[in-house]
């Protein structure tokens, strides 16, 4: 194994860590701007990241949607009503400036990447008001279209970014493992952009497998902030039958039978007793318009029965559909087609056999239905220039945190195009003015020392068994339902593997293409956000957004209306701040609410909707 002389060296101007809507965005913007890019995606561009596991749409503001793409919208659908609904629902913890950045550069890049995706010639189906519906595929495809407007960007495939170099308290390069050849090398750069993807700590995901907070956890130990750990996104997701757990279709179920079919489901739990949701957070949250706020309802009253003992063995509950016609669920099934069977094969949804799933709606019977997690809201602390606490290193998509503050109400694919199209400029321009130099030898001694241990011990534990613990300790305390207790249990049994497992995590085989080696450097990145996302839920003593609290149910907008911050420190304590988000139009509220579902029943809250899923 090589030793810090016998390293491989590339240099460029900026780096971009990540092959998927941030990494592919930043790269192309930097390039456009003159800078030299070297793009670093841990897969295959356009195939590897969140894209490819898009579950149907994205969205702009109807204004824009019909003023620059020219398309039929409603044009009193603004971007500062868009603005203005993203903060509110999203519970008032938004960045406003980085919402802003978000509202107003939006509809500029998804035109673009409209326009990728025709040249692609791959079917997105236009909607009304400023809504495209297509597959993950089709959107992965559309952004691997996009590169070609940039040849001169260096890609270096099936390479994962390991940690940023650093020279003088700023980023002087990455260390970078090349999977297939087995061999760490460095990339010199005068700005490190990352835009890697979030963290998703639990069993039951409907994200990639390795969403583990790579770009947060090397942003961290480079010296950057996080914010908002505790903050992850869980919705209706399939547990059965088991070869579809994990997909995301009881959710789109949910969304185009009833939006297309006019049929909408019950809830039931292991013993076929009602789950009631008052019909008037039905109605407040928008539920049957097909709203974000679906994800938040099913949490909400599906967990609390779930977290006390009424949820089925495998974790969920039952989609009831009885209460229709056979002619009605018919009806709903049909509906469904129409929007997802001209990107599938018939009665598959992605590459999943559905027949059966299928057939139990049309039958009236009930489709077990869990919670999964697919989104983080927490990352590393960025302002509305993608710029890190660190000179120099940039974030973007859901390696970052701001936008949508406790809840997110709008599309995580939009998010991560903007904001890498931002990354990039703002990369660049720093590049422009930045001196070139080496980083550190103890930097890189350090970094290549730490990469190359699970490789030299002989004997320990093994990477894949550290990340089922912490997966099973996530599941049991800092899932969709949170107590003290519970959070306390989590970090005590996170905080023994980080100290007594990892360690001694080795790996068998060589370094050529050795997943559980990459394993064991991911899972360093994970316990970086797992630990202080569970810090975070531990000391906020209330609910706001997906942080519901068992103990704590009241929305507490006087205490903490606040961001958690975790600064990182030489002799690795915690350094954690509290601070208000950034205010720009939008005044933080005052005063209490009995719990999240009775915030959106708030007299005083008049919500500038939008209207996509």
């Amino acid at each position: 194994m090589a030793e810090n002389s016998e390293l491989r060296f590339l240099q460029t101007d900026v780096v971009v860590a990540g092959g998927s809507g941030a990494g592919v965005t930043a790269a192309l913007a930097a390039f456009r701007v003159g800078a030299r890019v070297i793009l670093v995606s841990k897969g295959k561009v356009g195939r590897s990241g969140n894209v490819v596991m898009a579950g149907g749409s994205m969205s702009i503001d109807g204004y824009s949607a019909k003023k620059i793409l020219g398309l039929e919208a409603d044009e009193s659908i603004t971007p500062e009503g868009w603005f203005d609904s993203i903060v509110k629902e999203g519970f008032y913890l938004s960045d406003q400036p980085v919402v802003e950045q978000f509202t107003s550069d939006g509809p500029t890049i998804v035109e673009e990447y409209v326009r990728w995706a025709q040249r692609a010639k791959v079917p997105f189906k236009q909607l009304k008001d400023g809504k495209w519906v297509s597959s993950g595929k089709n959107f992965a495809l559309a952004l691997k279209e996009g590169m070609r407007d940039a040849p001169g960007v260096e890609i270096l495939e099936d390479t994962t970014v390991l940690d940023v170099l650093m020279r003088d308290g700023r980023p002087a390069g990455i260390l970078a493992l090349d999977i297939y050849r087995g061999e760490l090398f460095v990339v010199l750069a005068k700005a490190v952009v990352l835009g890697t993807g979030g963290y998703q700590p639990f069993s039951l995901k409907n994200s990639v497998t390795d969403m583990t907070g790579d770009g947060v956890g090397i942003g961290f130990r480079a010296g950057a902030d996080i914010a908002d750990m505790e903050f992850l996104l869980s919705f209706p997701t399939a547990v059965a039958p088991p070869y579809l757990r994990g997909s995301i279709l009881p959710y789109v179920l949910i969304v185009y039978c009833g939006l297309k079919g006019g049929v909408w489901p019950q809830f039931r739990d292991a013993c076929g007793d009602l789950i009631a949701v008052p019909e008037e957070i039905m109605e407040k949250t928008a539920f049957y318009k097909g709203f974000k706020h679906i994800k938040l309802v099913c949490t909400y009253y599906w967990g609390e029965a779930i977290f006390h003992g009424r949820g089925t063995k495998n974790g969920g509950i039952f989609l009831d559909y009885s209460r229709y016609t056979r002619e009605q669920r018919e009806e709903a099934v049909k509906g469904y087609f129409s929007v997802q069977g001209e990107y599938y094969a018939a009665n598959h949804y992605k590459g999943d056999d559905i027949s059966r799933v299928m057939d139990n709606l049309r039958d009236g019977k009930g489709i077990e239905t869990g919670l999964g997690f697919e989104y983080s809201s927490g990352g590393l602390l960025i302002d509305e220039h993608m710029r890190t606490t660190v000179p120099g290193l940039f974030a973007g998509g859901e390696t970052g945190s701001g936008t949508f503050g406790a809840m997110r109400v709008g599309d995580g694919l939009v998010e991560m195009l903007v904001q890498g199209y931002k990354a990039g400029e703002s990369a660049a321009a720093f590049a422009r003015d930045a001196e070139p130099g080496a980083p550190d030898n103890e930097s890189t001694r350090c970094c290549t020392e730490r990469a190359y241990a699970p490789l030299r011990r002989k004997t320990g534990i093994s990477p894949v068994l550290v990340q089922s613990r912490i997966e099973k300790a996530c599941d049991a305390g800092f899932g969709f339902r949170r107590t003290e207790a519970g959070l306390l249990a989590a970090l005590r049994e996170l905080r023994r593997i980080r100290t007594e497992d990892m360690p001694h995590m080795a790996v068998s085989g060589g370094p050529r293409y050795n997943l559980e080696w990459l394993t064991a450097l991911q899972m360093e990145n994970l316990m970086v956000c797992v630990e202080h996302g569970v810090l975070a839920a531990l000391e906020r003593k209330e609910s706001r957004g997906n942080h519901i609290r068992d103990d704590y149910p009241q929305v507490d907008h006087d205490t903490w209306t606040v961001r958690q911050i975790f600064t990182p420190t030489a002799d690795g304590s915690v350094n954690m701040r509290k601070e208000p988000p950034r205010v720009t139009k939008v005044p933080l509220l005052r005063g209490k609410d009995e719990n999240v579902m009775q915030f959106f029943l708030r007299p005083d809250l008049d919500y500038k909707r939008y209207q996509w899923g």
